[in-house]
């Protein structure tokens, strides 16, 4: 691709999509009591490679943009989320000058069909007592904005409700 012509909406959000399927993780930030924002590194669950059994729940989604994350349930960060839901979580292709934020209020996910579709075989190492334990939780962003650098533009996407 050309980068010195500016990219159109479309170009930019099939870079992003390409990007969220490729990356091994994302970035989630969090809000704390204070206001101070405190970032972990998450395992993208979009990442086609290493997830690729989940692939068919976002090709459902009805926002491109739609983020699971998996997190340990009694963890400060979830502590964090119930006392405030709006987060960002981000991605990035250094190499490529591609860097982008979804942001938007995160949803706890409490459907136990939807737990047990995204659980993955091994995830015992991280919740012992499979996806019906105490401490197997799974996080939903359905992105109002998306925001970031892609290679030569900064870029806006505003995403709609579904009607």
């Amino acid at each position: 691709m050309d980068q010195s012509r500016m990219q159109t909406s479309k170009e930019i959000q099939e870079v992003c999509l390409r990007l969220m399927a490729a990356a091994p993780v994302c970035y989630l930030t969090t809000l704390d009591v204070d206001g101070f924002p405190i970032t972990t590194a998450m395992n993208n669950l979009r990442c086609a490679k290493d997830f690729p059994a989940l692939a068919p729940l976002y090709d459902e989604a009805e926002n491109d943009f739609l983020v699971y994350i998996t997190t340990n349930k009694p963890s400060a960060k979830m502590a964090r989320l119930r006392a405030n839901p709006k987060v960002s979580v981000y991605f990035c292709e250094p190499g490529q000058f591609i860097g982008f934020t979804l942001s938007g209020e995160i949803e706890i996910v409490t459907d136990q069909a939807r737990k047990d579709r995204v659980w993955q075989e091994g995830w015992t190492m991280y919740y012992p007592d499979d996806p019906h334990g105490s401490e197997y939780d799974i996080l939903r962003l359905a992105p109002k904005l998306v925001g970031g650098w892609c290679r030569n533009q900064p870029f806006e996407i505003r995403i709609a409700k579904p009607s």
